[in-house]
């Protein structure tokens, strides 16, 4: 996926599932136009794509047999749809799993939770986008494979999710525990940047 500045999102690559949003299943080789203006973010998953536009709306479109597009059901989109109204800020699309971060610093999600990902205690899937916790000046949510992150104003790193590699840099051995289900606080300051990859983080 790659946002110009006009606003629009033009894709590439393989589409079996519909991730590319063109209403096809169809792979490509060359980047098309399929959101042509309004917008401001996007999120790759591993076979889902996340938009989130200038009012603060919400489109997702691609897999969904874990509920990762949150539209209340487990069948695949080709298009894209909308699943949040408005009030979004940023945006993170995991392996199965997405997270949405709204101007009021709540965070939401939805999708695959074997690991604890989505941070609700719980390790139950989710179909529909819920809310998960109130973080004070939440700015940045980042999705691993199967592990999530919150970055917030003042520095501090949020994480849950999977741990066996340490990707939660929470200190723990990786045999002792190896996932969260609950947002836990690894950095106390200082961070300005939090990117998830697939079993490893960066801040």
């Amino acid at each position: 996926l790659v946002l110009s500045r006009d606003g629009a999102v033009w894709v590439t690559g393989w589409n079996k599932y519909g991730q590319l949003g063109d209403g096809l299943t169809a792979y490509t080789s060359k980047f098309f136009k399929t959101v042509s203006s309004g917008a401001r973010a996007f999120a790759a998953g591993d076979l889902h794509s996340v938009v989130v536009k200038d009012d603060g709306s919400v489109w997702v479109t691609g897999r969904n047999n874990n509920g990762q597009l949150g539209d209340g059901s487990t069948t695949d989109r080709s298009n894209y749809v909308n699943v949040m109204p408005g009030g979004v800020k940023a945006i993170a699309a995991g392996s199965r799993h997405s997270l949405l971060l709204k101007q009021d610093g709540s965070v939401w999600a939805t999708g695959k939770n074997s690991k604890g990902q989505l941070g609700d205690g719980t390790r139950v899937a989710k179909r529909t986008l819920f809310f998960v916790r109130t973080i004070r000046g939440a700015k940045v949510v980042a999705a691993g494979g199967y592990h999530s992150m919150i970055l917030t104003r003042n520095g501090h790193v949020w994480a849950t999710g999977w741990n066996k590699y340490g990707q939660l840099g929470d200190g723990s051995a990786s045999d002792s525990i190896k996932s969260r289900s609950k947002f836990v606080q690894v950095m106390s300051s200082g961070a300005t940047a939090v990117h998830a990859g697939d079993a490893h983080s960066i801040v």
